[in-house]
């Protein structure tokens, strides 16, 4: 799939929005899913992007933006934590440490949970990276989602914020 949007990514003329997203060896699915989700894109509506929502529509978000004049740097992560998400979240918080050397790292969460595995493997990663979490106005974090949130050092929650955990019997 990343082949296939990549080359759609490319033959549609969108190299400039890809390289206002990621430098150099950047994830292009993700830069692609980020443009769709932002309404970047010439067009938003092709099929294309129809096709990565509706593809997206049960998978893990990942989204980045700064905050601040880029002193926070942000990555959301909203939805279904599935297969291959802990290799989408490591590339995409390697890029964004890249992109913002010097900023303040946040982690925002909103999910249902999903894969375990996953939740572990990106549990790891927040919690080596000293990354602060956030759950939002509105948003929720159950299931796996919770893992994330335990792994911070640092945790933030909004009053009108859903954490919840599944009693194991």
């Amino acid at each position: 799939m990343l082949d296939r949007l990549a080359l759609v990514f490319l033959l549609i003329g969108l190299t400039a929005c890809f390289h206002r997203e990621f430098a150099p060896g950047g994830d292009p699915l993700l830069a692609f899913e980020n443009a769709c989700l932002r309404g970047q894109l010439l067009g938003a509506e092709s099929p294309a992007c129809a096709e990565m929502a509706g593809a997206a529509s049960d998978r893990l978000r990942i989204t980045s933006q700064t905050y601040e004049n880029g002193t926070i740097a942000a990555l959301t992560l909203r939805g279904k934590i599935g297969p291959g998400d802990g290799a989408r979240f490591d590339r995409a918080l390697r890029d964004l440490a890249a992109r913002y050397p010097a900023a303040h790292g946040l982690i925002s969460l909103d999910s249902p949970g999903g894969s375990a595995a996953e939740a572990a493997s990106i549990a790891s990663l927040i919690d080596s990276s000293g990354i602060t979490v956030l759950v939002d106005d509105g948003a929720r974090c159950t299931s796996a989602c919770t893992v994330l949130f335990a792994a911070a050092r640092k945790r933030l929650v909004s009053p009108t914020a859903l954490i919840a955990r599944a009693a194991s019997s």
